[in-house]
């Protein structure tokens, strides 16, 4: 943690905003309780956290007339509310939604200066809430070797793209890469340090997987960390070795293998640099809040911050630290109280534990056919008494789990915590949930109030290796989306961005409908949703994920006004065609912040549409 000043608190207070009207206006927005009122807030340049959502919208009757400052009409607007109600137009004013219903009713809430958007006919959503991703890594996608697939397909393209950067680079500094993923390589081997030796004689080089738990370095980089065959294995990390001689490949497995290289780490305005880039990536996909999961260290959690006070980070973000050892959550808890406030869009909820790493080291009862079936990364006894430190601050724990085993252990952690201090509406989370839940966990999960916040695009890119590791039957309730929903467990969705190459909530929407691999192998058939389904929780599911289920992931009044204009509907279109959707537009507190390069939705002055449209007799009457 970094412990900077003052002290914790979080996106409640208003920002600066230049209206659409041209005038300057500054709200300063007093929270008091839950309820806070945003006065004089227009569309935003920059899109601010709001106050909290308010309990009623604008009537003649409630309150004064007044018009809205953008309207939606004429289109499919699909609302997630509790009915699922389709609806035809929205009214947003101050980044809030003030009035649902058809174009006739929102018609009076349009004058000359409200600027409108006809949708002829185009589906809207609310924004889309990734509950589980990183933007931290927005910087090494920016500037380091891009390994995915896609850019390269072999170990022999790798070391091409290594000894041209070489080339470029003066002696003894850092090459990084990272995405490598062998699944399709023809080499149908692990890379090896004595593949990059030969063109990186005089750099060190570190070369990161996609899924972020193999580390590939040369020969140089093992010198200089002093790794050889002597070095012990780390706790919850595996140097992988040679069967003969016990020198090290250049593999290092997990983030403890992986931290012994000390490669060098991103400065804070780098690391201010990647988020902005990421979060726009989202975006331009209809992503508008995410939940990162993996903020480490002082430099990641201040940029988040500074961000969140220059009103910079393009999405609604909430951040949670991660801890994985006592003395880390010793040292955090005694910052807590001390820490700058989180405000604008960013916003600290809780902390990040694991305990195990990817799939080949995924903690279970049964080996499997991986790295380690026995490497827990926290083993069950540190972890119920990190967990035990953690609930007290009062804030959310979230504990990444691949493993069946992994899961019962955190499940333990969670009822031992609980047991020592009750505490109601925790929300706690379980991400990702590959390996198939033992008899009776699913029942425990749901006993506790977890929360599963899983990926179903990992079925996508990595389902046929997973079945390579674990086997049909052990994959039967993987991601288990729809037994959760039908025992009433909470569930939220996510992307695990850059953990898999795709920031797409399509992708994601697509995945849990229909669980296929790249192959078009299909695992776990009964755990598939319908698009519905899917939309809903990968929209006021992951909300919920947050507690923010009251303030966003459906179109209701009083909600953020954070909207996507698709290129077609996806509760009609086939299956196979949800992935490719297009948005149109991207909508955060009511401001348009992307429009795809195929849109002809246009965005009209009210004194333009109000000429074109002229109003129906009831309309008048309305007025």
């Amino acid at each position: 943690m970094y412990d900077h000043v003052k002290e914790l608190g979080g996106p409640e207070s208003g920002e600066k905003k230049v209206t659409r009207r041209g005038m300057l206006k500054v709200a300063l927005v007093v929270v008091v309780g839950a309820i806070g009122t945003a006065v004089g807030l227009a569309q935003l340049k920059k899109p601010g956290q709001q106050s909290t959502v308010t309990s009623q919208t604008w009537s003649s009757e409630t309150g004064p007339a007044q018009t809205a400052e953008l309207v939606l009409t004429n289109g499919k607007i699909i609302t997630v509310d509790p009915k699922d109600s389709i609806v035809e137009a929205v009214a947003i004013s101050g980044g809030k939604i003030i009035k649902v219903g058809t174009s006739d009713e929102l018609r009076p809430l349009i004058d000359e200066s409200t600027e409108v958007i006809d949708l002829k006919g185009k589906t809207v959503t609310p924004g889309l809430i990734d509950s589980h991703t990183h933007l931290g890594g927005g910087w090494a996608e920016m500037h380091h070797l891009d390994l995915r697939p896609g850019k390269v397909g072999s170990i022999a393209d790798i070391v091409r793209m290594v000894a041209e950067k070489v080339q470029e680079t003066p002696k003894g500094e850092w090459i990084l890469g990272f995405g490598w993923f062998p699944n399709d390589w023809p080499e149908k081997r692990r890379p090896n340090r004595t593949d990059l030796d030969p063109i990186s004689p005089d750099h060190p080089v570190f070369l990161t997987d996609m899924s972020g738990w193999y580390g590939w370095v040369n020969s140089h980089t093992l010198k200089l960390a002093g790794i050889d065959e002597h070095t012990p294995n780390p706790l919850g990390g595996i140097i992988d070795r040679d069967p003969t001689t016990q020198m090290p490949t250049g593999l290092l497995v997990n983030h403890s293998a992986m931290a012994l290289a000390k490669k060098p780490n991103p400065t804070k305005e780098q690391l201010e640099e990647g988020i902005r880039y990421a979060a726009n990536l989202f975006i331009a996909e209809g992503a508008t809040s995410i939940q990162d999961n993996w903020v480490k260290g002082a430099d990641l959690l201040l940029g988040y911050q500074e961000l969140g006070e220059r009103g910079d980070c393009p999405t609604r973000t909430d951040i949670y630290y991660h801890i994985n050892s006592e003395a880390e959550a010793q040292n955090a808890l005694t910052t807590l109280p001390n820490l700058k406030p989180f405000t604008g869009m960013v916003s600290l909820k809780g902390w990040k534990l694991q305990v195990d790493g990817g799939a080949a080291t995924a903690y279970t009862y049964e080996p499997h056919n991986g790295y380690a079936s026995t490497l827990a990364s926290l083993d069950p006894e540190t972890m119920k008494k990190i967990v035990s430190m953690l609930h007290k601050s009062g804030l959310q724990i979230c504990i990444h789990v691949i493993g069946d085993k992994a899961l019962d252990a955190a499940l333990d952690a969670i009822e031992a915590a609980l047991k020592e201090n009750p505490r109601p509406d925790h929300r706690y989370r379980l991400e990702h949930v590959v390996v198939s839940p033992k008899p009776g966990s699913l029942e425990r999960i749901k006993e506790l109030g977890v929360v599963i916040s899983t990926q179903p695009t990992f079925i996508y890119y990595s389902g046929d290796t997973w079945t390579r590791i674990f086997g049909e039957e052990r994959l039967r309730t993987s991601i288990p989306v729809k037994t959760a929903m039908d025992m009433g467990i909470p569930v939220a969705l996510g992307a695990d961005h850059p953990c898999t190459p795709d920031t797409r909530p399509q992708m994601t929407l697509w995945s849990a409908i229909s669980r296929k691999t790249s192959t078009g192998h299909v695992i776990g058939p009964h755990e598939a949703v319908d698009i519905k389904q899917a939309l809903r929780l990968h929209t006021m599911g992951s909300a919920y994920a947050a507690h923010e289920e009251n303030v966003k992931g459906s179109v209701e009044v009083g909600k953020y006004a954070d909207l996507v204009v698709w290129s077609d509907d996806m509760y009609s279109v086939p299956t196979d065609r949800i992935r490719d959707l297009e948005p149109e537009l991207t909508i955060v507190a009511g401001q348009v912040v992307h429009r795809s390069g195929e849109s002809t939705v246009q965005v009209v002055p009210g004194s333009a549409f109000l000429l074109n449209h002229p109003a129906t007799t009831a309309v008048h009457a309305a007025r």
